[in-house]
């Protein structure tokens, strides 16, 4: 996967369809300084396999419950992993071609881009897929 790095300005006003602003100068902060360069978050846009373009903090736009009953096969990788309940998981990554154990995956939000969640060696987690 290729990956750039670089500023997102927001869409603010641009989304509505007004016309394209320049970007901000120098702007003031709170205590009277200047601020130098652009103004936004930094974010990694990538290119995936398939030529789609991803942004690293894209929201998830779906959801499915991590399911032990057999294979669960996505038919697109998915952006987050959200773990209520530590336990082991055994995925396939998207760009991977063997699985991968994540032993005592603890709670949390994950940023992984999963293509197969595997039923055998899976155990005790509690969460979603996030797409």
């Amino acid at each position: 996967m290729s990956t750039i790095q670089g500023r997102y300005e927001g869409e603010g006003s641009n989304v509505s369809g007004a016309a394209a602003k320049s970007p901000p100068g120098d702007v003031p902060l709170a205590n009277g300084g200047t601020a130098t360069g652009p103004i936004g978050d930094m974010q990694s846009v990538a290119i995936d396999r398939r030529r789609r373009v991803r942004v690293s903090n894209e929201a998830g736009r779906q959801a499915v419950a991590i399911n032990y009953g057999t294979d669960q096969v996505f038919t697109k990788a998915t952006r987050w992993l959200y773990v209520a309940v530590t336990g082991t998981l055994v995925v396939r990554f998207a760009d991977d071609s063997a699985d991968v154990t994540l032993a005592n995956l603890p709670v949390g939000l994950y940023q992984f881009a999963i293509a197969i969640i595997r039923s055998s060696g899976s155990s005790g987690v509690t969460g979603l897929a996030i797409f």
